[in-house]
């Protein structure tokens, strides 16, 4: 298995081999591969033989870890056992790719009186941007003196006054 934590429902393709004390491959009679849910409810999982390994799929439908065990038998006798801890979790929307909702948008579109383009018409419609009319463009300056904010004075008097203070504590002129 290439993954060791899966979500919920996902298909997952899971691989047996054999191989000796020397790490030669070796073929068995039979391969027991069995699950184990957070319930402590065991199902066997069958696959099929190809030229060289044990194949087969396991989709998980509950949450929390899970034990694989595969048992590898010889003219009926065990010669070796081998197991791997699955964590299954539910998927978290906010962790997804975020894919987008095209009725959704067409919808808000329509309500708020816009225009709906997918992004590969990008450049259309900014062209179709440049080429509306402009208005005319009016802009008002409004002046405002300091002295006009009796706020802004008296943090002004107050920093003049305070760095005298100062000065004269220190014995600074």
């Amino acid at each position: 298995m290439p993954k060791y934590r899966l979500a919920v429902g996902q298909t997952t393709e899971w691989t047996v081999r054999v191989f000796d004390a020397a790490g030669e491959p070796i073929a068995v009679d039979r391969l027991d591969v069995k699950v184990t849910d957070p319930a402590s409810r065991t199902t066997a999982l069958f696959g099929a033989f190809d030229t060289e390994a044990y194949r087969g799929e396991w989709q998980p439908i509950v949450e929390g870890d899970h034990e694989l065990e595969v048992s590898a038998y010889i003219g009926g006798k065990l010669v070796g056992k081998d197991s791997a801890q699955v964590s299954v979790y539910t998927r978290f929307l906010e962790l997804e790719p975020p894919l987008s909702d095209f009725s959704l948008l067409k919808r808000l579109v329509k309500i708020g009186g816009g225009q709906f383009s997918p992004l590969s018409a990008c450049g259309e419609v900014i062209d179709g941007i440049l080429d509306l009319p402009h208005g005319k463009v009016v802009t008002r300056r409004v002046w405002v003196t300091l002295w006009d904010r009796p706020a802004i004075f008296w943090i002004f008097l107050a920093a003049l006054c305070g760095e005298w203070v100062i000065r004269k504590r220190l014995g600074l002129p």
